[in-house]
């Protein structure tokens, strides 16, 4: 079973962008009690625009979670920091590689 992740876009001004990221490890704190949540991305792709990739054991185990985490304020609250959401992508892992 290969892993699945969730790529998740949004546009950050300057002004947003340390309480934006700062506020990610509280969304993580609550992500830690969901089975098969591996860990998180947060990325500067350029100026304002951010990728958020969450990475998840399995597409069960992200979809299970998805049930979950819609409603979650904790989410919410941490979405509303961003100037904008861009957009909202799962995808299934087809390589990885190993550390040697």
């Amino acid at each position: 079973m290969s892993q699945a992740v969730e790529l998740i876009r949004f546009r950050v001004t300057e002004p947003r962008a340390s309480t934006f990221v700062e506020g990610r490890s509280q969304v993580d704190a609550a992500m830690t009690t969901l089975a098969g949540f591996v860990n998180s991305e947060l990325i500067q792709v350029s100026g304002e625009e951010w990728l958020l990739i969450v990475r998840w054991e399995s597409r069960e185990a992200v979809t299970a979670a998805q049930a979950i985490t819609a409603n979650m304020q904790v989410i919410s609250d941490w979405i509303a920091k961003a100037d904008q959401f861009l957009s909202f992508d799962t995808a299934d892992v087809r390589y990885q590689s190993s550390a040697t």
